[in-house]
């Protein structure tokens, strides 16, 4: 095996890399950062119309909808199906459920 082929990859499954990570970053955890990149990649899935709710579920890793349908309200404080149509309609969300463009709470705001 050379050098470079066999060099270790951090394992994100390992705990010490979980330790490591949370270590040299201030106040950020694996956890959010993961659920950050779920909600990120659920979003931009979401925006393609022919997707349905439970394939982007499925391809999330979540075993159904509805344990995608309760973390992605926990993200967000909407629904998919409701992040589907603000989104369809101007809308930028982020984890909190917050116009990033404006700063508002997406149900007070219209298209950005």
């Amino acid at each position: 095996m050379s050098r470079t082929s066999g060099a270790a990859r951090p394992d994100p499954k390992c705990r010490g890399f979980r330790r490591y990570f949370e270590g040299t970053r201030e106040g950020v955890t694996y956890a959010r950062v993961v659920a950050q990149a779920r909600l990120e990649i659920a979003q931009r899935m979401l925006d393609d119309p022919a997707r349905r709710v439970v394939e982007v579920a499925l391809d999330l890793g979540y075993s159904d909808q509805a344990h995608f349908g309760r973390a992605f309200a926990r993200w967000t404080g909407l629904a998919p199906r409701q992040c589907r149509r603000l989104r369809s309609a101007g809308f930028r969300l982020d984890a909190s459920g917050i116009d990033m463009a404006s700063g508002q709470h997406t149900a007070a705001r219209g298209p950005v």
